[in-house]
């Protein structure tokens, strides 16, 4: 079943009224008011803010959430690279580590193909690049690089090439400094499991 079906069927043949959320991709006029009609309870489009989500959750609930600030702490002016907070919530430092070397190991390829295709105008697998991009990033709440990523998406789907050069460097830049902050995490992460003496 789709999310349109799985509503209904939860809706109707259930009768439960838990809060459903949609999240799509689909940014279509009318796409929020279609989600609303067939039951769910509120919309979100990625690539979404999960302090946004945190939000919604909370009204739907009717909770009050409490953010923990302490992991999202930027200097001023600084911008926030990434954010490992939900990661770390599953407090399975084995499984972060993990998901934070498969990142490291397979991101930079990424990348670098994204260029080579680039320089090719191969404007489709560009696009295809980013969006398989887009869903690692986002466990990683990398948020201005999941912008960057969604906008070359976008921007080659509308046929529109004249800054996509540009953002593919940014992309390649902005990992850089990604990568060497995950890998000081990383090593941080692993030395935490060493026994002392």
């Amino acid at each position: 079943m789709n999310g349109y079906e799985t509503t209904e069927h939860i809706r109707k043949n259930l009768g439960l009224t838990v809060p459903i959320i949609a999240l799509t991709a689909t940014v279509l006029k009318g796409e929020h008011d279609k989600c609303i009609a067939m039951g769910m309870n509120d919309y979100l489009s990625k690539p979404f803010d999960f302090d946004d989500l945190y939000k919604r959750l909370s009204h739907l609930l009717g909770v009050q959430v409490v953010m923990d600030n302490s992991a999202i702490i930027k200097e001023e002016n600084q911008v926030q690279l990434y954010d490992l907070c939900l990661l770390k919530e599953l407090d399975d430092d084995e499984y972060l580590i993990d998901i934070i070397s498969m990142f490291l190991d397979t991101t930079p390829q990424q990348i670098s193909e994204m260029q080579t295709y680039m320089q090719a105008s191969e404007w489709d697998k560009v696009a295809l690049l980013a969006h398989k991009l887009k869903g690692s990033t986002g466990m990683f709440q990398a948020n201005q690089l999941l912008k960057m990523l969604a906008r070359i998406e976008a921007l080659v789907k509308e046929g529109d090439f004249s800054t996509v050069a540009d953002l593919v460097q940014q992309v390649a830049s902005l990992y850089v400094q990604i990568e060497t902050a995950l890998q000081s995490e990383l090593q941080s992460i692993k030395n935490k499991q060493q026994p002392s003496n």
